[in-house]
């Protein structure tokens, strides 16, 4: 009994959802996924910045390792290609 009052309840708070992205237009429901998923992705990633270098972790007199080096970050996609 309880999953199925837990699938009513979901499907009562994601009914609105659903209505509005089928009234959105393809772009802009598209553009709109996009954002989210950069968004998302920007909270969520790890930079090198959030670590302490291993120089600055290291004791004076003792012999610095080579820190990696990082990729230039890529710039996000400003659309995506269409394949439908």
């Amino acid at each position: 009994m309880q999953t199925r009052l837990a699938d009513h309840l979901a499907n009562a708070l994601f009914l609105p959802a659903r209505l509005v992205r089928r009234a959105l237009p393809r772009s802009v429901r598209e553009h709109l996924e996009d954002r989210l998923f950069y968004a998302i992705f920007q909270v969520t990633r790890v930079t090198n910045d959030a670590y302490p270098r291993r120089e600055a972790a290291a004791e004076p007199g003792a012999p610095a390792e080579a820190a990696p080096t990082s990729a230039p970050a890529a710039s996000p996609p400003l659309s995506r290609p269409s394949s439908r």
